[in-house]
């Protein structure tokens, strides 16, 4: 599974219990991968889970797109 950083915002000063939304765009550019047989960019269709978290390990939140 390929993942990859495509924004962040720093939400550090949330006391214990308290939430706070964090909204973030995610441009089908940020999708697209290299395709060396091919010598260009595309984006594959398929599901893609998005996930928000404290790392990339991190999987309690997540939102999953269809192209």
């Amino acid at each position: 599974m390929l993942r990859r950083l495509i924004g962040f915002e720093r939400l550090h000063d949330l006391r214990p219990g308290e939430s706070r939304k964090a909204v973030f765009t995610v441009n089908p550019c940020d999708l697209e991968i290299y395709m060396e047989s091919e010598g260009r960019k595309i984006i594959e269709p398929g599901n893609y889970r998005v996930y928000a978290g404290g790392s990339c390990l991190d999987e309690r939140v997540w939102a999953e797109i269809e192209l």
